[in-house]
């Protein structure tokens, strides 16, 4: 039902993104083995184990977890997506071909659990409820991640300007500027900040700006639990909005502040004001000349500020909008999952979303 394959091409939509993270190794073939061999960390290891375990003895191929190209190839049996039926999007059939497509929603873990491409042990979570217990009575806790593909190299990414007058460099850091201008001050003076600033290739964390420093009152890492952030019950959500970080915010009730870069964020930068869960901020168009990106950059960042300052100060009225929209991508997620497989593997006799 899973079956174990490689393939040779990868989809447009995945070659793009592997152009984007890996800008500087050309061959197409090369830049798939590259993210083959970091598939291969502890936690995905460990998680396929647990499902080889489990399910291999019961007639399941064999997984190996390591990255196949972006393509399912040969087409499985079942495709699950992490959305739901009323939100889903139109199938592409180069990739689902005639396998049964589920949509179980977003799949949310256990507090705590440790995944990849986020903190590879507890210490890190703990640092972050230290941090975001400081907050006072009456302060806000803002959490701000630009995503992934903003903050790393390429054409899209940090030093990329994709019809803008702001690099992706200039972006993200007028954000961050712009979240410790409305909240920023002393560890313990009421507010409370968490920023992801993301990595360059080499693994070192991006820099805040020229001469720029974190105020006391915020916690600035390469990465942060983002689903444990959002269920702890945060107030704002700053995001590039991002398909997942999109779907997660609202499934887990947190108002956004969404300012897209590129592709599908800017949609849903307009869904979310459409159902009034969060406001937007749009990416600078370009400038007539270079010398008027200061202003341009200057110009973005304070517009950031106002906005989540007056988000903050009406937030129940988003919050409450959050609330109701939940509802309509929650799907059964993990539960679903574990049920179709116990039902394919003949570990139980019938499941509500299989024929």
């Amino acid at each position: 039902m899973i079956p174990q394959s490689h393939c040779v091409h990868t989809s447009n939509s995945m070659q793009a993104k592997l152009k984007n993270d890996l800008p500087n190794i050309a061959s197409e073939a090369e830049r798939v083995k590259m993210f083959e061999k970091a598939s291969l960390n502890d936690l995905n290891m460990a998680a396929t184990q647990r499902l080889n375990d489990k399910y291999v003895p019961h007639g399941m191929t064999a997984l190996d977890g390591c990255f196949t190209g972006g393509k399912l190839d040969p087409i499985p049996d079942i495709c699950f997506v992490t959305t739901t039926e009323g939100m889903r999007a139109e199938q592409t059939s180069d990739l689902v071909g005639n396998s049964k497509v589920l949509y179980v929603g977003t799949l949310l873990d256990k507090p705590g659990s440790l995944r990849a491409g986020g903190p590879t042990n507890a210490d890190g979570w703990r640092k972050v409820e230290a941090k975001m217990s400081e907050k006072g009575e009456k302060g806000k806790t803002v959490f701000v991640s630009m995503g992934t593909v903003t903050t790393a190299d390429g054409p899209l990414g940090w030093q990329g300007s994709p019809d803008s007058a702001l690099t992706g460099a200039m972006l993200c850091q007028s954000v961050w500027a712009a979240a410790f201008d409305a909240l920023g001050g002393d560890a313990g003076s009421g507010n409370v900040i968490l920023v992801t600033c993301g990595k360059d290739s080499s693994g070192k964390p991006r820099p805040l700006g020229y001469g720029r420093a974190a105020p006391g009152n915020a916690f600035v890492s390469q990465s942060l639990p983002q689903v444990d952030i959002l269920t702890s019950g945060i107030d704002l959500f700053v995001t590039h909005g991002g398909q997942n970080s999109f779907v997660e915010s609202i499934t887990l009730q947190t108002p956004m502040l969404v300012v897209p870069t590129v592709g599908d964020q800017i949609l849903n930068a307009e869904e979310a004001v459409k159902m009034g869960i969060g406001k937007k901020v749009s990416r600078p168009p370009p400038a007539e000349n270079a010398t008027k990106t200061a202003k341009v950059a200057a110009e973005y960042r304070s517009k950031v500020k106002t906005e989540i300052l007056s988000m903050l100060d009406d937030i129940q009225v988003y919050k409450d909008n959050v609330v109701k929209a939940s509802s309509k991508y929650r799907g059964c997620g993990v539960e679903a999952v574990i049920e179709v497989l116990d039902v394919a593997a003949g570990l139980r006799l019938s499941s509500s979303w299989l024929p």
